[in-house]
């Protein structure tokens, strides 16, 4: 899949967009999307398996299941822009007495049930657990410098020649060329 789109029934919608191995959030507002969340949901839903089938009938009364006002539609695009196609996926009602929820695939006549699991572990997002988290993001591989400065405080730089790391403050300086060479303590 390259675009996601939820539409939950109780207002909530997100637009998601693949870029490369990359998801980014373009509805409500653009932002980064956690990848693995994002990717989650995707491979969740790609898998997903019928626990029952409930009707076979293109005419069935969606209403029965839920269905007419679904508690989440979920809609793939899935290949490139002359071979695009969409799926939809439409979760209804709980099944009574069950942890089942009805749904229904665009395409496919009828409604099933599928696990209930499937909402409250992969469906059940609100805005934040959507979000990419780390608040930056880039390879260290090709650092060769770092600052840190800090209001009314000494600066402190590292430095990378030769693989190893050279720290420098006002109050001394030192190098450090063990394991995890180049990775930052930010506990302090």
């Amino acid at each position: 899949a390259h675009d996601l789109e939820l539409q939950y029934a109780d207002g909530r919608a997100f637009v998601f967009k693949r870029e490369g191995e990359a998801w980014s959030l373009t509805s409500p507002h653009r932002d980064l999307a956690d990848k693995y969340v994002v990717d989650g949901i995707v491979t969740r839903l790609s898998n997903l398996r019928v626990e029952t089938f409930e009707t076979d009938a293109d005419d069935y009364d969606a209403a029965k299941f839920g269905l007419d006002a679904p508690k989440v539609v979920a809609t793939f695009t899935l290949g490139e822009e002359e071979n695009a196609r969409t799926v939809t996926l439409k979760m209804g009602g709980k099944v009574e007495g069950k942890d089942n929820y009805y749904a229904s695939v665009g395409g496919r006549p009828g409604a099933v049930t599928i696990r209930g699991e499937v909402w409250e572990s992969t469906l059940d997002k609100d805005i934040d657990k959507l979000r990419e988290k780390r608040l930056t993001r880039f390879w260290t591989g090709g650092m060769s410098r770092v600052k840190v400065e800090r209001p009314g405080q000494a600066a402190h730089e590292f430095k990378k020649a030769d693989e190893t790391w050279t720290f420098a403050t006002l109050e001394g300086a030192g190098t450090y060329a063990g394991e995890g060479a180049g990775e930052a303590d930010d506990t302090k």
